[in-house]
């Protein structure tokens, strides 16, 4: 295999087939959709500088080589995925493909990375914390490069992976409107669990600014929104001459004429050391009752607490005036005990109307926390006498879809599926695992989606479509 060039030194030799063409570098080398947009989506346009930036930094920072075995897993709609396919090029690597929905069974995506010794992947917190929970994250000796990005990233996270593996974890920060990578942060263990991962330093040729709602640069220590510029930067949103003038400024502090700063909505500091650190989105904010709730504020304090593992805050428009919590925790219920804790430390009108236990947190196609996905309040439903269990073993399994669901096995029904009754992808991962160790060793992920129901799953089970009907 040979390489994919990024200086005109690495050029093909003439003739071969593989000869490098001149390409301006403002010239668009992508476009893709921004995730979670709403509405008309922003299609960002990404130039060449911006991706040959990139995938040199990367290459020459983390040392990537021929050897190197590259996990490929995220969909091609999502900026993330450009450079897992593309890296391995730079340096003639083996770029190991994911099968499709491998998200959705962490178990045999730690299975496939372990048979082909995997040395470079990249995972959203979200889905490595899930994976972190597997029992064979330890064997994955060939790992030497982990990559952690698009969203906050726990300390706690970091030292479990060190625990398990002896890879690298490097934290990534940055918005596709600046080339998906904009900050990096190596990370080393020994920050102590109550510690966020910094995002770090500019990538070489980006730049980052903090600055206040005047647009003044603000000194360490004091939050302001993040601004980026450099050869990072996208050149703006495609047919959106508006949205592209509101959102990429001029750069009032740069020395090229023209030169632009992406605002980011986020909000962050530089550290005395010069790290820069997240602190949420400027729109992180729920207007409840008429007043202002910081949601990334209630969801740190519940970070805090011993017996949370994650956790995300929200509103929903089905329960206006309601702010709802949602936790992960241990084995020990520590709802009951949750209310009290943050009375202590917030007001009585910023405390959440429910709190909701939750096996995992569900996940988008990227890992991310899907949001939209969380289930209301009382996950399930109130059989009525024609759907209720029939049967021991369709007992057995309703009280394993209550027990990932959070709710009491009276209120699972036997004909409706756990995404009717409020679960998602992850809820299916960790009803899967538990009917896997105590029902079915042979029940695969794919038989869920094919049998949804308790009763579907019992039939299915039992080998007769009329048991139990």
């Amino acid at each position: 295999m040979k390489p994919l060039g990024l200086d005109a030194a690495e050029a093909a030799v003439p003739g071969d087939g593989f000869e490098d063409r001149p390409v301006d570098g403002e010239a668009p080398a992508y476009v893709i959709t921004t995730s979670g947009s709403t509405g008309l989506p922003k299609a960002v346009v990404v130039p060449h500088r911006a991706l040959t930036n990139n995938l040199r930094w990367k290459r020459d920072e983390f040392g990537f080589h021929p050897e190197d075995r590259f996990y490929f897993k995220t969909p091609p709609i999502f900026d993330a995925s450009v450079w897992e396919y593309l890296a391995p090029l730079t340096v003639g690597a083996t770029l190991v493909v994911a099968p499709p929905g491998a998200h959705r069974d962490p178990a045999s995506m730690l299975g496939e990375m372990r048979r082909h010794a995997v040395t470079v992947a990249q995972f959203v917190p979200t889905l490595l914390k899930a994976l972190l929970a597997e029992d064979g994250w330890g064997g994955l000796p060939a790992l030497r490069r982990l990559f952690a990005g698009g969203e906050a990233l726990d300390s706690w996270v970091v030292e479990a992976v060190k625990k398990g593996c002896h890879a690298q974890v490097i934290n990534l920060y940055g918005p596709t409107e600046a080339g998906c990578d904009a900050t990096s942060h190596l990370c080393r263990p020994g920050a102590g669990p109550e510690a966020a991962v910094p995002i770090g330093r500019p990538i070489p040729g980006g730049q980052a600014y903090v600055l206040g709602p005047g647009g003044q640069l603000m000194p360490p220590t004091f939050v302001g929104e993040l601004c980026l510029g450099g050869l990072p930067l996208a050149l703006g949103y495609a047919n959106r001459a508006e949205l592209t003038a509101e959102r990429f400024v001029p750069h009032r502090f740069g020395e090229d004429p023209g030169a632009l700063l992406y605002r980011t909505g986020d909000l962050a500091r530089f550290t005395e050391d010069g790290l820069l650190e997240f602190h949420g989105r400027d729109d992180g904010q729920a207007k409840l009752r008429g007043l202002r709730v910081e949601l990334d504020g209630i969801r740190n304090l519940l970070l805090g607490h011993p017996g949370i593992q994650d956790a995300v805050v929200t509103v929903r428009p089905e329960l206006p005036d309601s702010l709802l919590a949602y936790v992960v925790s241990g084995p020990d219920d520590v709802l009951a005990g949750l209310r009290g804790y943050l009375a202590d430390r917030l007001p009585p009108e910023h405390l959440p109307t429910h709190f909701v236990r939750l096996a995992q947190l569900p996940l988008t196609a990227t890992g991310k926390v899907d949001v939209r996905a969380l289930p209301l309040p009382e996950a399930g439903a109130a059989p009525s006498s024609h759907s209720e269990p029939r049967t021991g073993l369709e007992r057995r399994l309703a009280a394993l879809w209550a027990e990932v669901l959070g709710t009491e096995p009276g209120r699972v029904p036997r004909d409706m599926s756990l995404f009717q009754l409020g679960g998602s992808s992850l809820t299916l991962i960790q009803l899967h695992r538990r009917l896997r160790t105590e029902i079915a060793p042979g029940l695969s992920v794919t038989d869920l989606f094919k049998y949804p129901t308790v009763a579907a799953v019992a039939r299915s089970l039992s080998g007769s479509e009329n048991d139990g009907g």
